[in-house]
């Protein structure tokens, strides 16, 4: 019957493959183009305020600074308020630098939380104008959603095609924010996901390498190292660890140690930020900011009331000690039979590494895609046998989205960022199921033995 030959016409591999990346170019389209007008202003000169918030202008500073050859000032406040007043319209200026952390130990001291790593990485950009450099990173970000979906692809051994990968990639929660805000999460997961495919491949040396350019985000270097050294990856371990160290001794003849010892003392006054910080509370994702959401009270200015409150903070480092002493009591238990470069168990690792981050954003949410992407390595039948996997997968997708729309239409369309964190539960979830999996105990899943 004709009906009958279109389906067989349709099934084939390379119509479905035609198939597959016409809807992902169309859906790539429309997030470009929602990303790139975002945070449009008709009204303003440059038409576009995305360059002015923090999560983009914190990162172009720290290369400003170094191209103005104040490497040594980047945490220097008066130095800071000019570098921007020079590049920036004096309101935006001024909005920009509202936004830096202040140590209330050392007036004077403060800025971006970025470590001096972040300003030889953004040393380029720091040459051009803030607006330009800023539409510079949505099209770097837009390239590597295609990137990382070619690397999953590999990872993958080609069961999830890269025009699949990158379309679950733009869906996953995060990544408007990433491509939006001109944040860097996309270099962090292409990063890791490439880190990883070195490692897959027998090259631990090059992995670690890789992996150990993320010491431009120290909180994620430092939770994702747990990945090698529970899963007994020595040379990969000795490779990151080595190239974090060879990054901070390059930026010495630059900034000098000094800086770095200011770095510090903004990382501890943001700790404090995390802590009664409204906004900073609600658009995080972390294991110790949930309870925090629930159990203090906010005055009318966004800041706690009670930020010394002992149970928000008591359950909070509770359920982050909890997570991560599981993580490595479950390696340590099956330390002769270490996790694998795919399947839950190094899911498992992954997700724990992920959840034991101590502070970080919702656009972050975005690192978990890769071991999320672990878990599809082995036959794709297996999907059809573990319910509980796939079902904690499509709530992970359609969940935070479904309350974001709740929000925009509870408030007209003016977002509060007060949805409930589905993202972190689901991923939680999926995080002690791919334990249960390692235990040998699971569903089935054709990796566990491996």
């Amino acid at each position: 019957m004709e009906w009958e030959r279109v389906i067989r016409f349709v099934i084939r591999p390379r119509v479905r493959a035609v198939l597959a990346w016409a809807a992902v170019s169309v859906a790539a389209a429309i997030a470009f183009y929602l990303a790139w007008t975002g945070y449009d202003h008709p009204e303003r000169p440059d038409g576009n305020i995305g360059h002015i918030y923090i999560d983009f202008a914190g990162q172009w500073l720290m290369g400003r600074m170094l191209a103005r050859g104040e490497g040594r000032s980047l945490y220097d406040l008066p130095r800071l308020r000019q570098a921007l007043r020079e590049a920036y319209p004096p309101a935006d200026a001024d909005a920009v630098y509202n936004w830096l952390i202040e140590s209330p130990d050392r007036p004077g001291v403060g800025g971006p939380l970025y470590p001096p790593i972040q300003a030889l990485f953004f040393y380029p950009l720091g040459l051009l104008p803030p607006q330009t450099a800023y539409r510079i990173v949505q099209v770097v970000n837009f390239i590597l959603t295609f990137v990382v979906g070619f690397i999953a692809w590999k990872l993958t051994r080609g069961n999830v095609w890269p025009a699949v990968a990158a379309g679950a990639l733009m869906a996953f929660p995060g990544y408007a924010g990433a491509i939006c805000l001109g944040q860097n999460p996309l270099i962090s997961l292409a990063l890791l996901a490439f880190g990883w495919l070195l490692t897959a491949r027998g090259r631990p040396w090059l992995g670690g390498i890789v992996w150990g350019l993320l010491a431009f985000k120290p909180v994620w270097a430092a939770s994702f190292f747990l990945v090698p050294l529970l899963a007994r990856r020595w040379r990969m371990a000795a490779a990151m660890l080595l190239t974090g160290l060879a990054l901070a001794l390059l930026t010495l003849p630059f900034v000098g140690w000094r800086t770095w010892m200011d770095w510090l003392t903004v990382g501890r006054a943001a700790s404090a930020h995390y802590a009664m910080d409204e906004p900073w509370i609600f658009l995080s994702r972390d294991l110790q900011g949930i309870p925090r959401r629930y159990l203090l009270d906010f005055t009318a200015d966004g800041i706690a009331a009670n930020p010394d409150r002992p149970l928000p903070n008591f359950i909070g480092i509770g359920l982050w000690l909890t997570v991560v002493g599981l993580t490595v009591l479950l390696a340590r238990w099956r330390w002769r039979r270490p996790a694998g470069v795919d399947g839950p168990a190094a899911a498992f690792l992954m997700l724990g590494a992920w959840l034991g981050c101590f502070h970080f954003m919702y656009y972050d949410t975005l690192l978990a895609a890769l071991p999320v992407c672990l878990l599809f390595t082995g036959p794709i039948r297996w999907w059809f046998r573990d319910p509980i996997t796939t079902t904690l997968l499509v709530l992970l997708i359609a969940l935070p989205h479904a309350a974001d729309g709740v929000d925009y239409l509870r408030t007209g369309g003016r977002p509060t960022y007060h949805s409930p964190p589905f993202d972190t539960f689901c991923l939680l979830a999926l995080w002690a199921w791919c334990g249960w999996q390692w235990l040998g105990i699971g569903t089935g899943n054709p990796s566990v033995a491996r």
